[in-house]
């Protein structure tokens, strides 16, 4: 049965059908058991990192999201546009959408790099259409996803 995401609690994402959740209230599922494949999405399982073994894939999605956005926010300021707050806003929550974005996508066999650079320019290709800017916009999130998705997948493939 294909079924839709929901949030359970403590970050964890499940599907939401009748079997898993029958499962879940009866406690004959824990939700540390999602193997490798599974469809089950912990999203607060932690993802080691050379500084810091303990942080989760959103916490550290969540940092690498408000990075990217105040960079390229930063990067727009000396810039004039006909609606200046509006372009500030929308440039931050799409960059910071990438950065949440990239940590917690899991594609086993791709290298983290090649996983922001595909997510960074998935996700930045609305906003060059709509501005008709597509160097600037695509050039911005393909190089932030590229460095997101390095540092929170390593540079080579997992294992």
């Amino acid at each position: 049965m294909i079924g839709t995401l929901m949030v359970l609690g403590h970050g964890t994402l499940a599907r939401n059908d009748r079997t898993r959740n029958d499962a879940l209230a009866r406690g004959s599922v824990q939700l540390g058991s999602m193997g490798v494949g599974s469809p089950w999405v912990r999203l607060d399982e932690p993802l080691r990192t050379s500084s810091n073994p303990r942080m989760s894939r959103l916490a550290l999605g969540m940092i690498c999201g408000l990075i990217f956005a105040a960079v390229d926010v930063a990067l727009m300021l000396p810039m004039s546009f006909p609606d200046k707050r509006t372009a500030l806003l929308a440039a931050f929550f799409s960059r910071f959408g990438i950065g949440l974005v990239i940590p917690l996508v899991q594609l086993p066999s791709w290298p983290g790099w090649l996983i922001g650079l595909a997510f960074g320019l998935l996700l930045s290709l609305p906003d060059a259409i709509v501005t008709k800017a597509y160097a600037p916009i695509l050039l911005s999130g393909a190089i932030g996803g590229m460095i997101i998705g390095g540092l929170a997948h390593g540079w080579g493939t997992s294992a």
